[in-house]
C-alpha cells in the first residue's frame, strides 16, 4: 500500500497541470462527474489540512472561491478557520477579490465575518477603488453603507471620485458627490476630477463638476489650469465653456505661457481667433521673454505670424537673448517671415546678446538666400558682433563668394580685423577658400597684414594644410621668410605639423633653410623632433647646405625621442653617430636617456666606441633613474651590450643596479663588479618580484644568473642567494594555485536549497527502504520526463477555459486517486502507464543504474502551455479601464 501511494502520487505530480487542465476543462455536460469531485472534495474537508496553504500565485482556497463567487464554500472556509486576511502575490485579501469579481453577497459576507473594509491590493487600492473603477455603483453604496473611506487615495493619489471621472461614470460622480465625496481632491499629479474630465474632452461632465461647485483656477503641478489642458488639445468647446464660467484667460502655467502661447505654437487659428477675440494678452511673454510672435517665427507659421501682426503685436519685442523675432526668423532661415517681419517694420539693426544683426545671423547658419534678402535691405554692412566680427568675416569663412563680391562692392572694410587681429584674407586662407582669397586679393587686401601673434595669412594657411591658399598666396608675392611672434616661419610650422605637400611647396621658394624659430628650431629641427620622416627625408634629398652640427642635433633629438626610422635615415644619410653634442654626450648616451630600447638596440649594432659614458654621468645611472618609454620593447640587446663590453664597465666600484620601469616584468639589469659583491640591489629586485608572484620572471632570471656564475662573471654566491629568495615566491604560487583549485571546485559550492534537497533524501533513506526509495525516485523523474514529452497540448489538455471556481478550489483537496480515477476513464490510453508501472513496482530493478536519463529528467511545466484558473494580477480591478492610475493588466494566476 505504501508503495501503491507513492507510485500515485508520483504521477500526479508529473500529470499536475494536465489534471488541473483536466478538471478545469469539465463543463455541464460532466456534472455527474463535477458533483461526485465535489462530493470527495468536501467528504476531504473533514480530514485535518492546512485550510490556509497558498499556490503559487499565494491564492488561498478563500481567493479562489471568492473569485468564484461561491458563496456557500467561502462561508464553509471561513468556518473552517479560513484567514480572511490572507493575502495573495499581489496583497489582496479576499475582499477586494471578490469586489473586482462583482459579488456583492460574498463582499457582504467578507464584511459581516470581520473582512477589513480598508484593505488594500499592491497598488493602494481598495474595494472602493475597484468597485469604482468597475462602476458597479451598488456595490460602491454597500461599501460606503460599512464604512469605506470615501476620500481614500491609493498610491497615485486617485479617489474613488478620480477614477468614476476617468471613465466618465457620470451616475457614480453624482453619487460619490452625494456621499461626501472631495470635488477638489488632489491625485499625486495634483489634478482634480475636473482636470481628468477636461484631459477626455468630455463636455458633459465638465459641465456637471462646474455646477457642482469645481474650482474652475484649481492648477496641477505644472500650474496648469484645466483652461491650459484644453487650449494643448485643441478642445475649443471646452475652452469655450471653461472661459463663459470664469476661468482666467491669461493663467500662466510652470513655464508662464498662457493658453494663447499653447495653441500658437499648437498652430490653432480657430482658438487664437478665439482667446484674442475674449481678450487674451497679445504680448504676453513666457519665462524665456518669448512672445507669441517669436514663437511663430520659430516655426515657419506664416498665417500665425500675418494674423499677429494684423493684431497689433509688438515686432519689437525681444527675448531672453535679446532676440527680436525677426532675428529668430533669420536664425531658422524663414525668409518669408524675414520679409513678412520687414515689412511689418522690424528693426534689421537689431542685436542679440551677441551683437549680432539678422544678417550676421543668417550668415552663421549658412542661410544664403535669407542673407541675400537682408543684405539687399541692409544699412550698416559693416557693423559688428561684441567680438569684433563683421558680416564680411562671416561670410568669408563660409566661402559665400557671391556675398562677400557684394559686401565688397558696398564699401565694406576688406581688412577690418576681429578681436583676435584677423582679417577677412586671414580667415579665407586658412578656411582654404582659394578663391575667396584670390577675390579678396584682387579687391586689394593686404597680404602681409598680420593678427595678434605676428601671424601672416601665408603662415596661417601653412599651418592649417591649406595648400590651394599657400601656393595662391606664393604666387601672388607673399613674403615666405616671414615669422610669427616666435620667429617660427611658414617653412618651419608646416614642417612641425607634418603637413609635406605644403612643405615641398614652400622648399621650393624658401630663401633660407637654415632658418631658425624659437629655440634655434629649423625645419629639419622640426621634421625630426616630431617624427615626420617624410619631411626630414625630402628636406634632406634637396642637398641644402645644411650644416653638420645642425643635422647631429636633430639626430640626437631623434634619439631621445624614440624615432628609431628618423634616426636610421638620418644615420645613412651620413649623419656622424659617434657626434657629441655641446654637454658632451654621443648618440648611445641620448638613447640611454630615456631608455628607448629599439633606438639602443640599432645604435648597438653600429657603434664602434663602447665608451658610452660622458665626462659628468654614467650611463647605468641614466638607465636607473630614466624612464622606459619602449613599454614593448625587450631588453636583451642592452643586457648583451653590457655584457660584451663588462670589462669596460668595470669601473672599481659596485654597479649592481636594477631597472625595473613600466610593468615589472618589463625590464631588469644587473651588473655586478668583481672585486664588489654588493648584494642589495639583487636583493630590492627579487623582493619586488616575489610579491607579485611572477614565477616566469624568477626562472628566467634564476638562469642568467646561473649562466653569469658559470661564465665567472659574478660570484657563486649571488647564484645562491638569488635561489633563496626565488624558491619562497615559487612556493606561495603553488600555494595560491591548489587554494584556487580547492576553491573553484564545484563539489565544494553547496547552496541553500541543495543543502535542503540533500537532506530531504537523506532523512528519506533513513526511515524506508532504501532499494524501493531509489526505484521510486527514478520512477519519478522518468514519468514526468515521460509526460512532458509525450503528452501535446489538446482540446482537453491545453490552456485551460473558465471552468466553474468550484471546481477550481477542489485541487487543493482532493486526493491523487480519485483526480486519477476519472482521468483515466476518460483517457484510457494513458491507463497503460500505470499498469506498467504498477508491474514495475511488484518487482522492483535493483539492478537498474541510479543515473537519470538526461533527456527524461529535465521538466518544464509550463512546456505545453497548461495552466490553472483565471489569474487575476490585481488587475481586472477596473476590468480594463482604469484604476487608480496604475494600468493592471488582466492575466492568469
Amino acid at each position: 500500500m505504501y508503495k501503491m501511494d507513492k507510485i500515485l502520487r508520483a504521477i500526479a505530480q508529473a500529470y499536475k497541470k494536465a489534471l488541473i487542465s483536466f478538471l478545469n476543462s469539465l463543463g455541464e455536460r460532466d456534472i455527474d462527474d463535477l458533483i461526485t469531485l465535489q462530493r470527495k472534495a468536501l467528504e476531504r474537508i473533514q480530514i485535518p489540512f492546512d485550510i490556509n496553504a497558498k499556490d503559487e500565485a499565494g491564492n488561498t482556497a478563500l481567493h479562489i472561491a471568492a473569485r468564484g463567487g461561491c458563496k456557500d464554500l467561502v462561508e464553509l472556509l471561513i468556518d473552517k478557520g479560513a484567514d480572511i486576511e490572507a493575502e495573495d502575490e499581489y496583497a489582496r485579501t479576499a475582499l477586494p477579490i471578490a469586489a473586482q469579481n462583482g459579488h456583492k453577497d460574498i463582499v457582504e459576507l467578507l464584511i459581516a465575518r470581520g473582512a477589513n473594509v480598508e484593505a488594500v491590493n499592491e497598488y493602494g487600492n481598495t474595494a472602493l477603488h475597484i468597485a469604482a473603477g468597475k462602476n458597479w455603483e451598488d456595490l460602491v453604496e454597500l461599501l460606503l453603507d460599512r464604512g469605506a473611506d470615501i476620500k481614500a487615495d491609493n498610491k497615485l493619489g486617485w479617489t474613488a471620485l478620480h477614477l468614476a471621472a476617468y471613465n466618465g461614470y457620470k451616475g457614480l460622480i453624482i453619487l460619490l458627490l452625494d456621499r461626501g465625496a472631495d470635488i477638489e481632491a488632489k491625485n499625486m499629479d495634483e489634478e482634480t476630477a475636473l482636470h481628468i474630465v477636461t484631459r477626455n474632452n468630455s463636455e458633459e461632465l465638465v459641465l456637471l463638476l462646474l455646477s457642482l461647485g469645481a474650482d474652475i483656477k484649481a492648477a496641477n503641478e505644472k500650474k496648469e489650469t484645466a483652461l491650459h489642458i484644453a487650449a494643448e488639445r485643441g478642445y475649443k468647446n471646452i475652452v469655450e465653456i471653461l472661459l463663459h464660467n470664469g476661468a482666467d484667460i491669461d493663467a500662466r502655467n510652470m513655464d508662464e505661457e498662457t493658453a494663447l502661447h499653447i495653441v500658437t505654437r499648437n498652430n490653432s487659428e480657430e482658438l487664437i481667433f478665439l482667446l484674442l477675440f475674449l481678450g487674451a494678452d497679445i504680448n504676453a511673454a513666457n519665462d524665456k521673454r518669448e512672445t507669441l510672435l517669436h514663437i511663430a517665427a520659430e516655426k515657419g507659421y506664416k498665417n500665425m505670424v500675418e494674423l499677429l501682426l494684423d493684431k497689433g503685436a509688438d515686432v519689437k519685442a525681444y527675448d531672453e537673448y535679446s532676440r527680436t523675432a525677426l532675428l529668430t526668423a533669420a536664425e531658422y532661415g524663414r525668409k518669408d517671415l524675414v520679409e513678412l517681419l520687414l515689412d511689418g517694420g522690424a528693426d534689421i539693426e537689431a542685436c542679440n546678446d551677441e551683437g549680432k544683426v539678422a544678417l550676421s545671423v543668417a550668415l552663421d547658419k549658412d542661410e544664403q538666400e535669407v542673407a541675400k534678402l537682408l543684405f539687399d535691405r541692409s544699412l550698416n554692412v559693416n557693423a559688428t558682433n561684441e567680438y569684433k566680427v563683421t558680416v564680411l568675416h562671416i561670410a568669408v569663412e563660409y566661402g559665400w563668394k557671391e556675398i562677400v563680391e557684394l559686401l565688397l562692392n558696398e564699401g565694406v572694410s576688406i581688412d577690418s580685423t576681429d578681436e583676435f587681429g584677423k582679417t577677412a584674407l586671414h580667415i579665407a586662407a586658412l578656411c582654404d577658400q582659394k578663391d575667396v582669397v584670390e577675390l579678396l586679393l584682387n579687391k586689394g587686401a593686404n597680404i602681409e597684414a598680420r593678427n595678434v601673434e605676428e601671424e601672416t595669412a601665408l603662415y596661417m594657411a601653412a599651418e592649417y594644410d591649406c595648400k590651394d591658399a599657400v601656393e595662391l598666396l606664393l604666387n601672388k608675392g607673399a613674403d615666405i621668410d616671414a615669422a610669427n611672434e616666435d620667429g617660427d616661419n611658414a617653412v618651419l610650422i608646416a614642417a612641425k605639423n607634418g603637413h609635406k605637400g605644403v612643405v615641398e611647396l614652400l622648399l621650393d621658394k624658401v630663401a633660407n633653410i637654415e632658418a631658425k624659430g624659437e629655440y634655434a628650431s629649423t625645419a629639419l629641427y622640426m621634421a625630426g623632433r616630431h617624427d615626420h620622416q617624410d619631411i626630414v627625408e625630402l628636406v634632406l634629398d634637396r642637398d641644402f647646405d645644411i650644416e653638420d652640427e645642425d643635422k647631429e642635433r636633430v639626430l640626437h633629438i631623434a634619439i631621445k625621442r624614440g624615432h628609431v626610422d628618423i634616426v636610421k635615415l638620418l644615420i645613412k644619410k651620413g649623419v656622424n653617430v659617434e657626434a657629441v653634442n655641446h654637454m658632451g654626450e654621443n648618440a648611445l648616451y641620448a638613447a640611454t636617456y630615456r631608455s628607448h630600447i629599439k633606438v639602443l638596440e640599432y645604435l648597438i649594432g653600429i657603434v664602434d666606441n663602447p665608451n658610452i659614458f660622458h665626462e659628468d654621468s654614467q650611463v647605468m645611472e641614466k638607465l636607473i633613474h630614466g624612464r622606459h618609454y619602449d613599454q614593448d620593447g625587450p631588453l636583451t640587446p642592452v643586457v648583451s651590450f653590457l655584457s660584451h663590453y663588462k670589462e669596460q664597465l668595470n669601473l672599481n666600484r659596485s654597479i649592481i643596479h636594477g631597472y625595473l620601469v613600466g610593468n615589472i616584468d618589463k625590464i631588469i639589469i644587473y651588473e655586478l663588479n668583481k672585486p664588489n659583491n654588493n648584494l642589495q640591489g639583487l636583493y630590492n629586485i627579487l623582493e619586488a618580484f616575489r610579491n607579485h608572484n611572477d614565477h616566469a620572471f624568477c626562472n628566467s632570471f634564476l638562469a642568467m644568473i646561473e649562466e653569469a656564475v658559470k661564465s665567472s662573471f659574478i660570484p657563486k654566491i649571488a647564484f645562491d642567494s638569488s635561489k633563496k629568495i626565488i624558491t619562497k615566491p615559487l612556493k606561495v604560487k603553488s600555494e595560491l594555485k591548489n587554494f584556487k583549485k580547492l576553491f573553484d571546485s564545484k563539489d565544494q559550492i553547496i547552496t541553500e536549497d541543495q543543502n535542503e534537497y540533500a537532506a530531504a533524501f537523506r532523512k528519506i533513506f533513513e526511515q524506508n527502504d532504501k532499494k524501493i526509495d531509489e526505484w521510486l525516485s527514478k520512477t519519478e523523474n522518468c514519468i514526468v520526463g515521460l509526460v512532458n514529452m509525450t503528452i501535446a497540448p489538446t482540446d482537453s489538455l491545453g490552456k485551460i477555459s473558465n471552468g466553474s471556481a468550484a471546481t477550481k478550489v477542489l485541487i487543493s483537496f482532493l486526493d491523487p486517486e480519485s483526480v486519477l480515477n476519472l482521468f483515466f476513464t476518460r483517457y484510457p490510453g494513458e491507463k497503460d502507464l500505470l499498469q506498467a508501472v504498477e508491474q514495475n513496482c511488484s518487482e522492483p530493478n535493483n539492478d537498474e543504474p541510479t543515473a537519470k536519463c538526461p533527456k527524461l529528467s529535465h521538466t518544464n511545466e509550463n512546456e505545453h502551455g497548461y495552466d490553472f484558473g483565471e489569474e487575476d494580477n490585481g488587475a481586472e480591478i477596473m476590468g480594463g479601464t482604469y484604476s487608480g492610475g496604475v494600468e493592471e493588466s488582466k492575466g492568469n494566476s
